[in-house]
């Protein structure tokens, strides 16, 4: 604590910590204090099946169950040796130990000081997915791995500081009390509990009037973009998002629109376009699907699609989906169409043709009584097996196109040669104001648009104008000295997709550093925008120097715009690009027997469904 109430880049944490000198034991609670049901609930799940056996009760299932359990037995029964609701509190103690409960004020000054410590870590936007149940002790336990040197973060120590992340005490006791109401909306979404959802949500309401009032009243003062999140008002924009989620479950779709609306009418600089885009989409598929209001739908995409401050991608995609939903008439839809093409601008460049190829593959019978609607077959000796349908087309590379290698890895390769030959870039620690935490896995700018270039311009040109010097052999060289000197560090590579750095070698042997530059050079620009969307498949064969990328669609899969956006680049890189269509043919001598045992052991993949309508509301860096 005294290393963070000593930091020169911040000039708050005076109160609490007077709060933490002071004498605490008035400000806590003992043990013997805590209600049964507080006592319950900080016990371990084996503990609770030990007091349930000792009371001859067969034990429940869950720790939930447990409890409420244990408080049923003990208003239901009576006893002539003392109150069983004291009785059960010993047995409870027994277990639990020595412990004390802090009072709200030395709660919310402890909560305050881990903030300010690691604020990344302990931010419910940025914690790792599943979002941990209490971020405290998810981060404690960090910091034991990191001293254990069992997990490892590119800094071993916070960057260079030059703005505050919060301006007073207020500000940050604000944003930590708002933080945890937010932490506690995503557990009870974890939990599935949407109506408990509907409760808190009700507070973050209010919060959230509350706030947008004040900032009426007295604008915020201009703040880095990426220091955003660590703000009162953005963090209840991410947990009223979950309210309108929650809606959408209980299939309440009038009153989530009514909440995705009443957040598309807040001021546009206190929510990022990327949070707007999300709640336009959801309210529009509302509109069209589940409430059949098409020209209310009509009307959300319009203005979408006219909008600037959202990019083409998603303009893009609100067209189709409108042109899917079968919402508008024949006028309505050239209107949409030259809105489109105004739209256009220079972040987009599918303009290039991106080859097709169509290859059969054996397609299982639904007579076979298969429970999915389309499965592949690929025949083998005395058995057959049922890839997925990125499998059929490595199979088919492999012995039609003579590729000797192959990986189904999206975009893991390109992550990690990204990572790896611009290391140094990417993880700069002389970037001010982004390395705010010793524990960050990956610099605050990072999904930030085009500010993670604009910071590092100077460096990356540099680096680039080296690999494009550099032999096939150097550039081998550099990759692997980094892969030796950061191997399993935290970061944008996933170590765990590659045993050593041989396979990444073996495909820079068959690309050239102009190659690599056009990539990282996108990458780069805007990580978050083009960071997605990169083809299924990657094969090569180091003999031939041959290289080639493929999106792999089955029946009824349709390319996103990202996709088409990421074949195009490659193509205009100088890498074979291609659609693999995977087309299913008759299986019928196959008998119903071995079907199905192989069924039993073979993966299955599902194709044809319409997309999923739910986005996933999880992004760590939305």
């Amino acid at each position: 604590l005294s290393f963070v109430f000593s930091s020169d880049a911040l000039d708050c944490g005076k109160q609490f910590a007077a709060i933490l000198q002071g004498n605490c034991d008035q400000r806590c609670l003992q043990s013997t204090d805590l209600t049964l049901e507080e006592m319950l609930s900080l016990l371990q799940s084996g503990s609770l099946i030990k007091i349930v056996k000792s009371l001859k009760q067969k034990p429940l299932s869950t720790k939930e169950q447990l409890i409420r359990q244990l408080i049923r037995f003990s208003l239901s029964q009576t006893t002539l040796i003392g109150n069983l609701n004291d009785i059960l509190k010993k047995k409870a103690l027994a277990e639990l130990g020595d412990c004390v409960k802090l009072s709200d004020d030395v709660q919310l000054a402890f909560l305050s000081a881990f903030h300010l410590f690691s604020p990344a870590e302990m931010s419910p936007n940025t914690a790792t997915y599943p979002r941990s149940h209490v971020l405290t002790a998810s981060l404690i336990y960090t910091m034991r791995l990191v001293s254990l040197n069992l997990q490892k973060t590119p800094l071993s120590k916070p960057g260079i500081r030059k703005e505050k992340l919060f301006s007073s005490d207020g500000e940050l006791m604000k944003y930590v009390s708002v933080c945890e109401l937010e932490n506690e909306m995503w557990n009870c979404w974890n939990s599935k509990k949407y109506t408990v959802c509907l409760h808190v949500g009700s507070r973050i309401r209010h919060l959230l009037d509350e706030e947008l009032r004040l900032l009426s009243e007295k604008p915020c003062s201009v703040r880095l973009v990426h220091y955003q999140n660590f703000t009162a008002i953005v963090s209840l924009l991410r947990a009223s998002t979950v309210l309108a989620q929650a809606f959408e479950k209980l299939k309440m779709y009038d009153k989530a629109n009514a909440e995705f609306e009443h957040l598309i009418s807040i001021d546009c600089q206190l929510a990022p376009a990327h949070r707007r885009s999300f709640w336009y989409e959801r309210a529009i598929l509302n509109y069209g699907r589940h409430l059949k209001l098409p020209k209310k739908a009509f009307e959300l995409a319009a203005d979408v699609i006219q909008d600037n401050t959202f990019d083409y991608y998603f303009r893009q995609r609100i067209y189709d989906r409108v042109m899917q939903m079968n919402l508008v008439d024949e006028d309505c839809e050239k209107q949409l169409a030259a809105n489109i093409q105004t739209a256009l601008d220079e972040t987009i460049e599918i303009d290039v043709e991106i080859p097709e190829k169509v290859i059969s593959a054996l397609l299982l019978s639904k007579s076979m009584g298969t429970s999915v609607k389309t499965v592949f077959v690929i025949p083998q000796e005395h058995q057959f097996s049922c890839p997925n349908v990125e499998a059929v087309a490595l199979n088919y590379y492999h012995q039609e196109e003579h590729f000797s290698k192959g990986l189904h890895s999206e975009g893991s390769v390109w992550l990690a040669l990204f990572g790896l030959l611009c290391w140094n870039e990417i993880y700069d620690s002389t970037v001010e104001d982004v390395w705010i935490s010793r524990y960050q896995t990956y610099p605050l700018d990072l999904y930030v648009g085009e500010m993670f270039w604009i910071n590092r311009q100077k460096t990356f040109e540099k680096k680039f104008e080296t690999l494009q010097c550099l032999s096939v052999q150097d550039i081998q060289s550099m990759l692997r000295a980094s892969w030796r000197e950061h191997e399993g560090i935290n970061s944008i590579v996933k170590w765990d997709a590659f045993e050593s750095s041989e396979m990444l070698e073996e495909i820079l042997s068959c690309m050239d550093g102009r190659m690599l530059v056009k990539l990282f050079g996108r990458l780069a620009s805007n990580f978050k925008r083009h960071s997605s969307g990169f083809p299924d498949l990657v094969v090569w064969n180091v003999q031939s120097r041959d290289i080639k990328v493929a999106e792999v669609k089955g029946p009824g899969d349709r390319l996103s715009w990202k996709q088409k956006a990421w074949l195009s680049h490659f193509i205009k890189s100088g890498i074979h690009a291609e659609v693999c269509l995977v087309k299913g043919c008759s299986s019928k001598a196959l008998s119903t027997a071995t079907v199905n045992a192989t069924l039993s052991r073979g993966r299955k993949r599902v194709h044809g469904e319409e997309e999923e309508e739910e986005e996933d509301i999880f992004d760590n860096h939305n």
